[in-house]
């Protein structure tokens, strides 16, 4: 066995180094002094462990859990009054698969057992497919009007209901920025 190496800081950012390490060390562009550790303290809002530069610049992102009732109706209402809301009933489905190919499906009517008879059509863009979806529903005698459908209102719905809805509209808007 070999005598153990001595090791010395580095000058700049005080790493612990061998004189062969030494050699070819590259000290990071940040460098943090190498002494006592941050501070840390909590914030008051939210919780998060921050360091007093930190604390400076933070902004609180509150979760659904910590949201009350009325809060969480408010941001989701806002979402969809600004996004729109879901497709009225009977007016079939669109949706864009991995590989960007537009799939829509239409309920076309009852088969003799009572299942529904449904078609899928495909298309390169999502204005193909709802195209396709109207002149199908079109074909099958069926026009939905929109004004009867009314999507049922945030306030008759449970907390974790909002809680997911509210995580849903979060997730859309990450995917869509």
């Amino acid at each position: 066995m070999g005598r153990p190496k001595k090791l010395d800081p580095c000058m700049k950012c005080g790493t612990m180094l061998s004189a062969w390490e030494r050699q070819r060390h590259k000290c990071p562009d940040k460098v943090s002094h190498p002494g006592r550790p941050p501070v840390l303290r909590a914030c008051l809002e939210c919780g998060a462990m921050l360091s007093w530069t930190d604390a400076r610049s933070h902004i609180c992102v509150r979760t659904p859990a910590q949201m009350s009732r009325p809060e969480l109706i408010n941001r989701i209402s806002a979402w969809q009054d600004e996004h729109g809301r879901k497709r009225a009933f009977g007016t079939g489905c669109v949706c864009q698969a991995k590989n960007g190919t537009w799939y829509g499906f239409v309920t076309v009517g009852r088969g003799p057992d009572g299942n529904r008879m449904r078609r899928k059509l495909t298309g390169h863009s999502m204005e193909i497919v709802e195209g396709e979806v109207t002149a199908a529903l079109r074909e099958a005698g069926i026009a939905p009007s929109p004004s009867h459908y009314r999507p049922r209102l945030l306030s008759n719905r449970s907390m974790d209901q909002l809680r997911r809805m509210y995580s849903e509209t979060l997730r859309q808007q990450g995917g869509s920025q």
